[in-house]
């Protein structure tokens, strides 16, 4: 059908002359029509021939005349499309001029003043995605409200504008962490997505932004009820998602960082497949140049790094860390996601230089978390995170150098990140393990027992907070071992000696066959009941010490 009005509309602009009084209008209807097409085809040949149509037709309208609104608020609309598909700075700022001057010309109670107030407010929220200009989210977010008060209950728009409202509100969440703005977003997302009939062709499109919203407030509090609301909706808006549908591939990488959040909560690795494979296609549908290439790739370097953490294969590592760098060079200075990737990258870095010991890419690792840091502003959610990496890369090169200056500097940066972590928030565990772990190495070159007292506060507190089945519970309590014994090395005291022996042993009963910290348990394990040995020389003490050092 889009195809015969478009051919007919052709026909008819070629038997208008030059000059007509009905020349703007069939080139704004053909324009529209060639837009419409484009929503389907997605082929930016499409849309760049509805914008030159949209634009004659402008240019030949009167300023006073009644239809100078319409046509300029269509010209942004599919100026709006364009960009949303090539990220061209100056079709968007086309797109907001022509949306402006559309709404200085409506009158106030005009029947479209609130489609017009929407358009303009997400046309300001997509600059703000490029930008990270607060003044534009909160110019697109007092937009978007206007147009909802004006849309009556049982609108068919209604709909729409709390989908478009809440994802506003979920990118002012994004930058300030308020909870109130995730629930509010969560909350309107909802009441679009129950507002939707079956088979409406925006059903997809809402379940996706509703899930979105659902893993982002399970990212802050943790609820895995809202990962699992959040993967149900991604999957539902797939399942409705056609086959070469322009937002496939959005989709796909949607769902893949769900799966991969919940693999970081639950250990799951049948989540960490589906992640990666989620991801991979998505990126397979992403064109060269496309505005979120850098952020799928930066996406599946996390996936792959995750899996490496399981599996230890070097080349999930490789290709993780290759992913990562390729999402940097696409990434522009000044993106508000320029220090995320960084600190990603950093971490990935660090990671390979545990298992190489390739002191070039400690060097990166560190660069790279110390740059992220430097563009972190204070207050941010994210700073006690990258606080808590770039001390665990300083403490990395301790161990490599000695240097009392790097692990100084890694206790305090881990200090922080514990202080900056509100209690119940689901990392503080692994934030007072890391502090543990730096506090006993300094003890053990220095013999200040303040850091070793220090240390098992921080390692019990952490173990407290990790709950049964949890993957790092063995590392844990290995930690919490060595400290105990390193005290029990400097007082005597046997009870120390006798909780090192049952955190070592709970340790490796966690520990599965063939896992790389079997060997250095074991052994560990054998030295406690050595040392217990001698200071009681109970004869089975050592004959367990023998059986672990076999």
């Amino acid at each position: 059908e889009i195809a015969e009005a478009i051919s007919a509309q052709q026909r008819a602009l070629e038997l208008t002359r030059e000059g007509h009084p009905d020349m703007a209008e069939r080139l704004a209807n053909l324009g529209t029509s060639i837009h419409s097409r484009f929503e389907h085809t997605g082929d930016l040949q499409h849309i760049t021939q509805a914008i030159s149509m949209k634009r004659r037709a402008v240019d030949l309208t009167p300023g006073s005349h009644p239809d100078m609104a319409e046509r300029l608020a269509n010209l942004g609309t599919s100026l709006w499309s364009r960009f949303e598909q090539t990220g061209d700075h100056q079709d968007i700022a086309e797109a907001i001029s022509a949306e402006q001057r559309a709404l200085e010309l409506t009158p106030e109670g005009h029947p479209d003043m609130a489609e017009r107030l929407a358009n303009l407010g997400t046309s300001i929220h997509s600059r703000f995605e490029h930008t990270g200009d607060l003044q534009d989210l909160a110019q697109a977010i007092s937009m978007k409200q206007r147009a909802l008060e004006l849309t009556p209950e049982g609108h068919p728009d209604m709909a729409l504008g709390l989908n478009n409202l809440g994802t506003s509100i979920h990118s002012r969440f994004e930058r300030t962490g308020d909870l109130q703005d995730i629930t509010e977003a969560i909350s309107m997302k909802r009441r679009a997505a129950d507002l939707t009939p079956v088979g409406d062709p925006n059903m997809a499109s809402r379940l996706a932004n509703l899930g979105h919203s659902l893993r982002s407030r399970f990212e802050r509090t943790g609820d895995l009820q809202d990962l699992a609301e959040a993967i149900s909706a991604e999957q539902r808006a797939l399942e409705l998602t056609p086959d070469g549908h322009p937002e496939m591939a959005e989709r796909l990488a949607g769902l893949g960082t769900s799966h991969w959040s919940r693999f970081e909560h639950t250990g799951d690795l049948h989540d960490l497949v589906e992640a990666i494979s989620t991801e991979h296609r998505a990126l397979e549908l992403t064109p060269e140049g496309h505005p979120d290439m850098a952020l799928r790739l930066a996406n599946l370097g996390c996936s792959l790094r995750s899996r490496f953490d399981r599996t230890g294969d070097l080349q999930d590592l490789a290709e993780g860390i290759s992913a990562k760098q390729r999402a940097l060079e696409l990434t522009p200075e000044g993106h508000p996601d320029m220090a995320q990737r960084l600190a990603n990258l950093g971490m990935s870095l660090r990671s390979r230089f545990n298992r190489t010991g390739d002191l070039q890419d400690l060097a990166e690792g560190i660069s790279a978390q110390q740059r992220a840091l430097e563009l972190t502003p204070e207050g941010h959610p994210d700073m006690a995170f990258r606080l808590a990496n770039l001390a665990a890369s300083i403490h990395s090169r301790f161990q490599d150098t000695g240097d009392l200056q790097d692990i100084a500097e890694a206790i305090s940066m881990k200090r922080r990140a514990v202080d900056l972590t509100p209690e119940g928030h689901p990392v503080m565990a692994q934030r007072l393990a890391g502090l543990g772990s730096s506090l006993w190495s300094r003890f053990e070159h220095t013999g200040d027992l303040q850091d070793l007292v220090e240390a098992l506060s921080a390692e019990q507190r952490a173990l407290e907070l990790t709950p049964e089945g949890h993957p790092d519970m063995a590392e844990r309590l290995a930690g919490l071992g060595s400290s105990l014994w390193s005290r029990f090395d400097h007082t005597g005291d046997l009870q120390d000696v006798a909780e090192a022996i049952s955190a070592e042993q709970r340790a490796l009963e966690l520990t599965p066959d063939g896992h790389p910290d079997m060997a250095q348990r074991l052994a560990n394990l054998g030295d406690y009941f050595e040392t217990r040995f001698g200071s009681t020389g109970e004869i089975r003490d050592l004959t367990e010490a023998l059986s672990k050092y076999r």
